[in-house]
């Protein structure tokens, strides 16, 4: 009978597989962002009882004060190893991103009239066309609606 570490369906698994397939797998959605860009997974953490071995005390530790928490590397352009890797709320991770950058971008009123046309037009998410114009999401819910960025959070 083959030994298994029993952990196949708990969210610290997803978590490795996740992380997994970012970094090694080019048919994932994820790996332009990650191994597409030199975001490496540690050899030793290829293995699952390793990834454990380094991180699932620190995971339960998290999980005492944080509700669903993430693993974030704390060099964003570093790869993930136990030297650059902690676990944080889902709103820390986000503001770790490297996109961080697209909320200071103002469209131009050309933009402003696209993306209401896009919207009104066509059934496109925000998200879709914040991606077409390299901006957040808020950006582009900011200037369809004509609201501040206050008004929407």
């Amino acid at each position: 009978m083959a030994f298994t570490h029993g952990m196949s369906k708990t969210k610290f698994y997803s978590v490795w597989r996740s992380m997994k397939q970012r970094c090694l797998n080019p048919n994932s959605i994820q790996y332009h962002d990650y191994g597409g860009r030199g975001i490496s997974l540690c050899s030793g953490w290829a293995k699952f009882e390793n990834f454990r071995d380094d991180m699932y005390d620190e995971y339960q530790q998290a999980s005492i004060t944080i509700h669903r928490c993430e693993i974030d590397r704390i060099d964003n352009n570093g790869g993930y190893n136990k030297n650059n890797c902690r676990w944080v709320s889902r709103t820390e991770n986000i503001r770790n991103r490297d996109n961080r950058k697209l909320l200071t971008r103002s469209l131009s009123e050309a933009e402003v009239l696209l993306a209401k046309a896009i919207r009104n037009n066509f059934d496109i998410s925000y998200r879709s066309i914040s991606k077409l114009f390299g901006v957040c999401r808020k950006t582009i819910e900011r200037a369809i609606k004509g609201k501040t960025y206050r008004e929407l959070i």
